[in-house]
């Protein structure tokens, strides 16, 4: 069995276990899991609350998968099998659901010459993970260019509601690097559009050379639906990882398959870490995926993008503090921490403390704005 990982952010061994258990690339003949010990595991999953809630909800179809081909559906309990089936069986019904209003909106912005790079869940549907196992995201993500957003907000203005949280804050709203939009009174999915991949004051992603990278979505065959090029894509769950402060969740799974699947270049990774300022927590993901996942990520990478010993105990005690004061990001611990991340984990500490300054200054407008409308 594996040791904990190094930088485990709300990690235990039921949730390794699961994150090893769901791969589908394998690059190592040695298991680090006996078959003992997985049926044990697999079982506890479905008796024990605190484990369940601890799993990505996406992962129940790789499990089940992978139980099957492990030949161990006759060896695990009725009543973790029957779990298991019933929530494959979910997951591929809400995926066809999802994929109708993907095909809809993807079809809006052909029809209008608009060009959109598919992102997360959406992006590894049909590309990283089977049908029969779908990569069920929580919404549907995509990247347009800056001079397109508006123009596409306003058509998904025409079939779906959008989402604005608090009305109070309508200058943080119109800074939103994505926009949000329900269409969940339609019995479909939430979606957010970017005009960024993430906040542009921590991380300096030029939006010129993802589009460049990016090639077309096995799914649609279209110049106008991409996806990002597998270090890009790596960077970008990265990034996304450093906003939960959680470098193990599906995440660390994506990760693993995009790495062993999609072969990302490793001297163009570091490069493209390097200019998005993005290296330390790239380090953070990839050390995980090593460590839990048995991803074969070289050591010369991870030396080249780990942090320094100070940063990187900090970093340390971020991951291993934020997540677990609270079971949700609106605490007033998780929002120290975040805080203390902004500064640490990016490859600048003046990058963070810039966007301290730019996020204290638009709270100033929205109190502004909100006064003005009473």
């Amino acid at each position: 069995m594996p040791s904990n990982a190094q930088y485990p952010a709300k990690t235990n061994l039921t949730l390794q276990f699961v994150l090893n258990f769901a791969r589908l690339s394998k690059e190592s003949n040695q298991e680090f899991f006996s078959v003992e010990e997985s049926i044990k595991v697999l079982d506890s999953i479905f008796t024990s609350t605190g484990s369940r809630t601890t799993l990505p909800g996406g992962i129940y179809p790789l499990l089940y998968r992978n139980t099957i081909q492990a030949n161990l559906k006759d060896r695990i309990s009725p009543i973790t099998l029957s779990h298991l089936k019933n929530a494959t069986y979910r997951s591929i019904a809400d995926d066809i659901v999802q994929k109708k209003w993907l095909k809809k909106i993807v079809d809006i912005l052909q029809n209008n010459a608009i060009s959109a790079i598919i992102l997360k869940g959406s992006a590894f549907a049909d590309t990283l993970y089977p049908q029969d196992a779908p990569r069920l995201g929580v919404d549907i993500d995509f990247l347009v260019k800056e001079n397109e957003f508006e123009r596409v907000c306003n058509l998904l203005n025409n079939i779906i509601d959008p989402v604005i949280l608090d009305d109070t804050r309508m200058a943080t709203y119109s800074t939103l690097f994505e926009r949000v939009f329900s269409a969940k009174g339609n019995g479909g999915p939430i979606v957010e559009v970017h005009r960024a991949l993430t906040n542009p004051h921590l991380f300096t992603i030029a939006e010129e050379d993802l589009w460049k990278g990016s090639t077309q979505h096995p799914a649609f065959q279209s110049d106008y639906i991409r996806i990002l090029s597998p270090e890009d894509t790596l960077l970008h769950l990265a990034v996304h990882a450093f906003r939960d402060l959680d470098f193990c969740t599906h995440n660390l799974l994506d990760a693993h398959e995009v790495w062993c699947q999609w072969k990302p270049d490793s001297a163009t990774l570091f490069l493209h870490a390097k200019r998005w300022n993005a290296r330390k927590v790239l380090y953070y993901l990839l050390v995980n995926c090593k460590t839990i996942m048995q991803t074969p990520v070289p050591e010369t990478l991870l030396a080249k993008l780990k942090p320094g010993s100070f940063t990187d105990s900090i970093n340390r005690k971020v991951l291993q503090s934020a997540l677990s004061a609270t079971p949700t990001n609106n605490s007033t611990a998780f929002r120290v921490w975040q805080l203390i991340s902004q500064i640490t984990f990016v490859d600048r500490f003046w990058y963070g403390l810039q966007h301290q300054i730019v996020y204290g200054v638009t709270r100033l407008m929205d109190f502004i704005l909100s006064l003005r409308k009473r």
